[in-house]
């Protein structure tokens, strides 16, 4: 294995054998988390497949997207939230720069059903590990 985070996309695969079919190679890419899977025959002995563990900046990044949402959500059912429940999200981070949370600002408010994403100078109530940073949140519940 080499170390890389379930949730941490990557870009390139080939394999011995793929379906035809579009549709079952989409589910394939979004289940093994890759964005590129191409068939090649050519890797029959050698055991079937390779994968391209070179992980971009932008691909740093969206595994620390998918991350950071999963610990919301995590953190979210904790509270007793619904899905369908309405919150803000307050975050704090010395590490994680702001302009990570500034670009990824949509994705995660859509992603976690908040209406804003606020920055605050305290420690929240839950901590998520995005990776080599930590992450402190609270979550209040729109009435």
């Amino acid at each position: 294995a080499a170390g890389i985070p379930v949730r941490q996309p990557l870009a390139h695969a080939r394999v011995f054998d793929l379906p035809d079919e579009e549709e079952y190679r989409a589910i394939i890419r979004d289940r093994v988390n890759i964005e590129v899977v191409q068939k090649d025959a050519s890797l029959a002995s050698e055991g079937g497949a390779w994968i391209d563990t070179n992980i971009t900046p932008e691909l740093g990044e969206k595994g620390m997207l998918r991350t950071f949402v999963r610990g919301v959500q995590d953190a979210r059912k904790n509270e007793g939230l619904k899905p369908q429940d309405r919150i803000v999200l307050h975050v704090h981070s010395a590490d994680v720069p702001n302009d990570f949370f500034e670009r990824n600002k949509n994705e995660i408010t859509s992603a976690v059903h908040a209406d804003s994403l606020v920055f605050t100078e305290n420690a929240g109530d839950h901590e998520i590990n995005v990776g080599e940073y930590q992450v402190f949140i609270s979550i209040i519940p729109k009435p």
